[in-house]
């Protein structure tokens, strides 16, 4: 059981750190990061460690998503 507490602290962190790096501002955006990290480490919104999320709801939740086919250039 520690395990697993351990390993959810430690993606929130890490997951936190990313979006604040990499799609957000840290400071600026700090609830949108929370409330996404909240979302996805919630077992009640997967069920499952493996169950695939479109990109429709991982928008919905304050992700940045940006849709391949929409971009000729990326494609």
């Amino acid at each position: 059981m520690k395990s697993a507490i351990d390993a959810i602290n430690l993606s929130s962190e890490l997951v936190s750190k990313w979006l604040g790096s990499c799609m957000f501002d840290s400071v600026k955006d700090e609830q949108v990061i929370y409330d996404i990290v909240n979302f996805f480490n919630e077992h009640d919104n997967s069920k499952v460690h493996n169950r695939h999320l479109s990109a429709e709801k991982s928008s919905s939740v304050g992700l940045k998503i940006s849709m391949m086919e929409d971009d000729d250039v990326l494609q």
